[in-house]
């Protein structure tokens, strides 16, 4: 399975180079605490991707107050990992080969106490939903790697994009 970890700068524009990643590919599951679903759509047709082929889990909207009809399952509290959890095992059995978490920091803000560990059983569990040859890509602020010392995190993943430095290992 692919591993992608996208790090990117404050106020940096990442979401073209997340679509990228995905483009040409069916069924993608996408939890999206910082992007609405709506904005991800809108977006994803400059990459020629279709509605259709989408399905979200939607930690945002509820929390902003503005809820719109989308493919989404709406999660009510974004601090719930298992309900997130749950639902991610479910779009995998709906055919979900993909799925992209936006973002990590957006996640750590909803948690009030995170250590390590409890992220990275997260981040694993999210994984061993999808089938052996799907793709899981994560979104986080740089700085946020070393502000909660996700180190450990860090090696669970086999690829690496920063788009400000247009670098991708």
């Amino acid at each position: 399975m692919q591993k992608v970890l996208v790090l990117f700068e404050k106020d940096e524009d990442y979401s073209g180079k997340v679509l990228e990643e995905i483009k040409g590919k069916e069924n993608i599951g996408y939890i999206t605490f910082n992007k609405s679903p709506e904005y991800i759509l809108q977006l994803a047709k400059k990459y020629s991707l279709k509605p259709e082929q989408f399905s979200f889990i939607d930690c945002l909207s509820s929390r902003i107050g503005i809820i719109k009809e989308t493919n989404s399952i709406l999660i009510k509290d974004p601090s719930n990992l298992k309900d997130i959890e749950k639902n991610s095992k479910k779009l995998a059995e709906k055919g979900c080969s993909i799925l992209v978490l936006d973002s990590i920091s957006n996640l750590i803000d909803y948690l009030n106490k995170a250590n390590d560990s409890v992220l990275s059983s997260f981040f694993e569990s999210l994984a061993l939903n999808l089938p052996e040859n799907g793709k899981i890509i994560f979104v986080c602020y740089e700085q946020d790697i070393e502000n909660y010392s996700l180190a450990n995190f860090v090696s669970l993943f086999n690829k690496f994009i920063k788009p400000h430095r247009l670098f991708c290992m």
